[in-house]
């Protein structure tokens, strides 16, 4: 079953949302438009996120649509950290839309500012109906499609997304598979043996130590 579904079409979008006056935000890979008068789409996001717990409180998200030219610290940074440890938006160039909601200005093709219509428990995400309320295009460039994600830049998926159980599978000069326990980030030998490699080298993905990585 794992194999059918991943040939479903994502893309990847930071979800933006406010802690108070603090902006925070998430990678979601389930972002549709579903209506067009009104102009609606749903958001699924795992209540276990941070972001989640922001959105509820206001009722009101952004949408940051990834772009294939999205850099590994963006992914890092809202993929695999917690809003409630750090402040994600630190150091990264952003704006604010009419709602005061953080949006990227790099690595993206454009934005959404939403306000949640309707919430649908699903156990462990909530299914959120939005309508579209601000909108802005950035970059006639490519939206990073999951897909992309995972065969080319060799990314895995976090513990809370509704993929987590995939694990990109690539060839290794050396025969070995290193796998980041974390993201599930697979070295490809393109830096050379993997036992050759710096001791402070560290995941791409998602930052986690050399020695951490299993052996398959």
């Amino acid at each position: 079953m794992d194999e059918v579904l991943r040939q479903l079409t994502y893309g990847l979008h930071v979800i933006g949302a406010l802690d108070g006056k603090r902006p925070t935000g998430c990678i979601v890979n389930t972002v549709i438009q579903v209506t067009s008068s009104p102009q609606q789409v749903v958001l699924s996001i795992n209540h276990k996120n941070f972001t989640s717990d922001c959105i509820k409180k206001l009722g009101l998200f952004s949408v940051s649509i990834l772009s294939e030219g999205a850099i590994g610290d963006l992914i890092r940074r809202f993929g695999f950290s917690s809003g409630k440890d750090v402040n994600k938006f630190d150091g990264i160039t952003f704006a604010n839309t009419a709602s005061g909601l953080p949006v990227l200005e790099t690595g993206v093709c454009g934005w959404l500012e939403c306000r949640v219509k309707s919430t649908t428990d699903l156990g462990s995400h909530a299914l959120l109906v939005a309508e579209i309320t601000g909108a802005k295009k950035l970059n006639s460039v490519n939206p990073m499609t999951y897909t992309y994600y995972h065969r080319v830049i060799k990314g895995g998926a976090p513990p809370n997304a509704p993929t987590f159980v995939e694990k990109p599978v690539i060839s290794n000069k050396s025969g070995k598979h290193h796998i980041c326990p974390l993201c599930g980030y697979e070295y490809d030998g393109s830096h050379g043996d993997f036992e050759s490699l710096p001791e402070n080298w560290s995941c791409p993905i998602c930052g986690a130590a050399k020695a951490t990585f299993e052996i398959e």
